[in-house]
Order: structure tokens, then sequence, then C-alpha cells
């Protein structure tokens, strides 16, 4: 059987592809079976795995043995993770994909046809659609970019709407989903990895962030078409996936957000209590009452544990607006003028 990797007669890759594991089971599997299937493109895969306990990893290596793991001893999150296989790879661009996502025909290919588009392009955001199951199927959207909310938090761009071309478009977006994207090697060398201290949800909007502040664009690529089962390891409706949402929003609204936004916040928020009301009452039946009663108090605990970090916050925001002076501020609210997602549009998608 073919090898996961793109040395190939010495060939140096042009894509170096970071698998984050962490007990991904069958969905690993037909991860990376869709990565041996990719053509065109000279690739690296390497695997990390998180302390995974479901032998995954073990699976894996039976169907490809000379597949290159990385293990760590303990789940070091999302960011470290990925930081670690993204330093121990050397190609120009760097593919991300979760292990519950696959990758569509040409989906590297096409990927890197749109970055080689434009030098200033660090990042693309690929097409991702919900794989779902059942008889009902359709094709319906998980992100093509993401969108930022003047709270600090941020949206993927379409999520859950049916495709009906209405994305088609190549175009200039925010940021990307870290659950499939490409990033470009030199922009990851100019600005860093992924914020560890985030460890799940919101490292890609982060990293976005610093890398526009940096001259950097996200442009689509809707012809590059990947497939996710969306929260699949926590589930959808998660309350440690609230817990991290919620504190992370709250950081990047504190470390990179206008002071006049940050303030408006709070009122946002009290908006967004009525969107979970409605989100409650129209999703009815899909998790246990108990999560929606106790959802309040885990962002209570959010809030709390956000606070602990607000030094390191304040920190990082003086060492930002410090080298970028009013210039970075002007780009922070341009940022937020073109790809905003406005609480109206949240609460009728959500």
């Amino acid at each position: 059987m073919k090898t996961l990797t793109g040395w190939n007669g010495g060939a140096r890759p042009l894509v170096s592809v970071v698998v984050l594991n962490w007990n991904g089971g069958d969905d690993l599997l037909a991860c990376l079976r869709s990565l041996h299937e990719q053509r065109g493109v000279e690739l690296d895969v390497v695997l990390v795995d998180n302390a995974s306990t479901d032998g995954s990893v073990g699976r894996a290596l039976e169907l490809w043995p000379s597949l290159r793991i990385l293990r760590n001893p303990k789940n070091l999150g999302f960011g470290a993770g990925v930081n670690r296989g993204i330093h121990a790879t050397v190609a120009p661009f760097v593919a991300l994909i979760n292990p519950d996502a696959v990758a569509g025909t040409g989906w590297i290919e096409r990927m890197v046809k749109s970055a080689e588009a434009d030098a200033t392009i660090g990042m693309v955001a690929p097409k991702v659609l919900l794989l779902e199951e059942g008889p009902e199927s359709r094709r319906r959207l998980d992100s093509c970019g993401h969108l930022l909310a003047r709270d600090g938090q941020n949206f993927c761009r379409g999520r859950g709407e049916v495709d009906t071309g209405q994305y088609d478009r190549a175009e200039e977006v925010f940021s990307f989903s870290g659950a499939a994207c490409l990033l470009r090697r030199a922009m990851l060398a100019q600005i860093g990895g992924f914020d560890e201290r985030l460890f799940l949800y919101g490292e890609d909007a982060e990293l976005g962030l610093r890398a526009r502040l940096c001259g950097w664009k996200c442009t689509s690529a809707p012809a590059a078409v990947a497939c996710h089962h969306l929260s699949r390891g926590l589930g959808q409706f998660s309350l440690k996936k609230a817990f991290y949402i919620e504190r992370n929003r709250l950081w990047l609204l504190w470390t990179y957000y206008p002071l006049a936004t940050i303030l408006q916040a709070p009122i946002l928020r009290l908006w967004h209590s009525w969107r979970y009301v409605r989100f409650v009452r129209r999703r009815k039946g899909e998790f246990a009452w108990w999560v929606a009663a106790i959802t309040p108090l885990v962002l209570v605990a959010a809030k709390l544990a956000a606070l602990a970090g607000l030094p390191g916050c304040l920190a990082r925001r003086r060492a930002l607006y410090l080298r970028g002076g009013r210039g970075a501020m002007d780009t922070m609210k341009d940022i937020l003028r073109r790809f905003e997602i406005t609480p109206g549009a949240i609460a009728d998608r959500y």
C-alpha cells in the first residue's frame, strides 16, 4: 500500500498536512484515506495524537505503516497539538484537517492554486460541508470562511444553510475554520503559531486577527471541498464547548477590539440572551433540558475564568498597539466593518 508521505524519490513536498487526533476512531481512518487519495500535489502528512485511548492510531498504522506519528503525553488541546505538527514539517504550505473531516477530490491542489494567485494570501478557507447521514441528508454548509461579531464571537460563514452555490465565488473572507484550511508557512514564521492558551475553540479567529494586522489576507476557495462531522469530539451541545467558547470570546475581545466596541459588547450580549431563548425553543428536543438550564451557570464560570486571564490580555494588547500604533487600530476597525455578522443575523441562524 502507498505511504502517506510526499517524499517520493526525494521530492520536496509542497504541502505539509497536519491531522490532530483525539480518539478519532473510524473517522480518523476515513480522513487519512481521503488524504491518501489526493492527487496533483506532493504531500507530507503528520498525525499528531493528543493521548488517544481508543486505539485509532494503531489502526491507522496497520493501514499505513510508514505514517509519521507525533504522540503527546496528554491532551494538549488544539493550538499546542497543531503547533507541534507545524514545527515538525517544512513545506511552504500547511494544510489542517480535523480527524472527523474528509477531503474531497482535489481539495489540497485547489487550495494551493488559490494561495499562489496572490503572495499576500496567508490563509485559504475551503468550502466545508456538514457530513450528515440519513435518507434526508442535504448539502448543508459548515463553513465558507469566518465572520466576526462585535462582541468578540466568531461564526462560520454560511453555517447551516443549504448549499445552492451562494458562496461559489472566490472572495476575501475574514478568516478560516480550523476544521479544514491551508496556511502559508511564511505567514506562520512571521506571526507565530496558534495561541495555546485558548486550548479549544477560537484559535482560528485569533490567528486570523494576528495575520490580518500584519497585512496577510484570507481567501475562500469554494472549489476545494471538504466534509465535516460538526462537533464530533465534544458534541454539538457540550457544556465544555460552551465554557471554552465564552472564555475565549472575551479574551479575543479584550486583546484586539477597539475600546468603544469593548464597552458596547455587554449590551450586545443582552441581545444574545434573547437569541439563546429563541435557540432553546427552536431546538427543543435536540438536547437534555438540564443542559439548557445549566448553561447560564457555565457561562458565568467562563467569565470568571476569563477575568483571571485579563492581565495577559492587556499585556498582549499593549504590545500589539504599541507596535502597530494607530494603523493597527484602524485595521481592526476595518476588519469589523468588512466582515461583521450582526446580532440579527446570528439570531436568525443559530
